[in-house]
Parts: structure tokens; sequence; C-alpha cells
């Protein structure tokens, strides 16, 4: 899906895991985070984005990204072979007070889905957020109609807290959001 080659990155990665690595959103990943939200198989899922956007839309978030590093960090989701960015994820909404963060995520390419990508992403960053943000609970709005994105989120150990019913509308029509979270210690039990 994106035309941006390794050349074009500067590569720091932030957090390493097997196949992947997370690093900071960097100006040529907007084009491909750009086609991925114009995308309606995308967008149908994404909860705060209307679209479709333009690249100024994406410049002026990736211009916002360090004004708001204290309640929110994005991360670039890049595979380690053939060195290609795939997606992102977010913490949002950080709340170093009470110690909770919203998670967020995009796998860019249909070719990348389903291949436990995502789940590789989000273990790095639940890692990140336990044991060097000291949060205490992180959690997840997933619409309904998602059920790849919700059965990701559990195989990582997220537990169902409730539905927020009708709380989107795509097309016309009334979507509920699944509200799902992991609390530290149940991200620790699971990875002792």
């Amino acid at each position: 899906m994106s035309d941006v080659t390794p050349a074009d990155y500067q590569e720091c990665p932030l957090l390493v895991g097997k196949r992947l690595y997370l690093r900071g959103v960097e100006p040529q990943d907007l084009e491909c985070f750009r086609k991925a939200v114009n995308d309606p198989e995308i967008r149908r899922y994404l909860m705060t984005i209307e679209g479709p956007l333009s690249y100024s839309h994406e410049r002026d978030w990736y211009d916002q990204l360090s004004k708001n590093a204290s309640r929110q960090k994005t991360l670039s989701i890049v595979l380690k072979e053939p060195l290609t960015l795939i997606g992102n994820l977010s913490l949002m909404s950080i709340d170093q007070k009470h110690g909770h963060a919203e998670l967020g995520a995009m796998i860019c390419d249909e070719a990348h889905r389903g291949k436990g990508y995502g789940e590789e992403a989000q273990a790095l960053i639940l890692e990140h957020a336990f044991n060097e943000m000291n949060l205490y609970r992180v959690y997840v709005r997933i619409a309904s109609t998602n059920p790849r994105s919700l059965a990701c989120a559990k195989k990582a150990g997220f537990v169902q807290e409730g539905v927020q019913r009708g709380a989107i509308k795509r097309a016309g029509e009334r979507i509920d959001l699944i509200l799902l979270s992991i609390l530290e210690s149940e991200w620790r039990e699971r990875h002792q």
C-alpha cells in the first residue's frame, strides 16, 4: 500500500518485537495513513474519523502529535523483513493521575491483516504502558461489527466491561461499541 522505501525511513525503534518494531511517526508515514483512513473498509471501524481525509488533515494531525505528547502516544508499526510500514497504534486520553489510557490501532493494508501483526504490536505497547508508563488500566472501544479486532483484544487478555449501545453511526446505521480493558495485574499474570 505504501510507496515509502526503506531509505525514506529514519529508523529509530522504540519497542522491538520478533517480526516488527514500533517507532515514532515520521512525516513520510502520512501518505500511507491517509490512504488507509480513506479506505472505506478501514474507516467504518474508526471512532473519530468520518473521512475522507486530505494530506493537509494528516499534516495537521502530525503537527499536533508533539503538542499532545502528555495525552497521546502514537507509534508507527514497521515490519522488520521486508522493511515495511504497515500501520500505527496509539495510547490516547492518557490519564497519569488515574493510570489509564485508550488503545487504538490500524493495520493499513489488507495484505498485512490476519497475520498476527496487530497482536504483536499490541503486546509491545501494553508492555510499555504497564512497565514504563506505570499505567493501571488500558481499554479499547471496538465496533461490534469488527470481529477481527474483538478477537485480537480478547486474545491479548482484554475483558469485556460493557456495551455502548448505538454509540456510532456509519452509513445511516447505529453500531454498538464494545468496551474492553486489561488491568496491569491481569497483564502481569499472563506474562510471568
